[in-house]
């Protein structure tokens, strides 16, 4: 039975949360978890939805979108035991890749004063993008619904090349939103861009005090991650490497193309830690999620494409 080496991508996003400087900027009065979509088309032409849990930290100053796995090792609910075991440690693997493939940034409003940061794990490096925050000019609607329990009111927006139309309610006594939707004088329960690509919904909101970290550039190094650079780009440049790299014809194909596949597997290699896993049981947990899969020798074995589709235009 073949046994195989779990994915450069995931282990290259998770070396990013191991052993980081962190620095508190806020205080959270809130947590949101919302559920993200996107329809796309995989390798073969067929479509396809993927889908991943955000969660937001909405404080004072200061409000933070970041993937689901990043809140639960916060929280102490995840360790790098369990990311690390040959079982339990699959769901975490695929939970990174799912945001590596769906190309969500970490979302930092208001962080530094009047600016917005993102921070975006494009394998090899990591980008991190700080501009002046552009506020949404929303357009209130007058159509109202009833969505999960509460009150909800229209509104739509031109936003990063996008409309998106959603809804939000006042019901939870913040203003808040997914990735870079905010502004509103309330909390946005769904969001849906006007073709239908990307979509965000609640799937819950809570009290709750908690730190807001952020994580700066200062990597605390394993050694074999000489392969990783931190580089600084303006928001304008991201949306154009992002475009240029990822709307390549080779991408759906295989979304390493960029990148030299020997360098990737020599330096990724000491941190996968070389997991017994029966590639039966692999293909049956992972599913149609995009990995790209060596085996003991280094083979390519299989990966999973997608028809990028861009969040931000311009």
């Amino acid at each position: 039975m073949k046994r195989l080496i779990i994915s450069i991508v995931a282990l290259f996003v998770c070396m990013i949360t191991f052993g980081q400087n962190k620095e508190v900027i806020d205080n959270s009065s809130h947590t949101v978890v919302y559920e993200y979509k996107i329809n796309t088309l995989n390798e073969e032409g067929k479509p396809v939805t993927d889908v991943c849990e955000l969660v937001v930290q909405a404080g004072k100053k200061v409000t933070k979108c970041t993937p689901m796995i990043n809140y639960l090792k916060q929280k102490g609910l995840v360790t790098d035991d369990d990311f690390f075991d040959h079982v339990k440690g699959i769901p975490f693997l695929r939970a990174y890749a799912d945001i590596t493939r769906m190309h969500l940034p970490i979302v930092f409003t208001g962080y530094p004063k009047g600016m917005v940061t993102t921070q975006e794990m494009i394998v090899p490096h990591l980008y991190i993008s700080t501009d002046k925050y552009r506020k949404p000019q929303w357009k209130l609607g007058k159509d109202t619904q009833t969505i999960e329990g509460h009150l909800c009111r229209a509104a739509t927006v031109a936003y990063a090349g996008k409309t998106w139309h959603v809804w939000y309610t006042r019901d939870a006594g913040i203003s808040a939103g997914p990735w870079k939707l905010q502004g509103l004088k309330g909390l946005i329960v769904s969001a849906t861009d006007e073709e239908g690509i990307h979509s965000f919904r609640m799937k819950e909101v809570r009290e709750e005090q908690l730190p807001i970290l952020y994580h700066g550039d200062e990597w605390e190094h394993h050694a074999s991650t000489k392969a990783m650079k931190i580089i600084r780009k303006t928001p304008e440049e991201m949306v154009a490497f992002r475009d240029s790299l990822f709307g390549n014809d080779k991408y759906i194909q295989y979304p390493l193309y960029y990148e030299d596949e020997e360098k990737l597997y020599k330096y990724a290699l000491p941190v996968l830690f070389a997991r017994d896993l029966p590639e039966e049981s692999f293909r049956r947990v992972c599913g149609n999620y995009y990995y790209v899969l060596f085996d003991r020798d280094g083979y390519k074995l299989r990966h999973w494409g997608r028809k990028y589709q861009p969040l931000e235009l311009k």
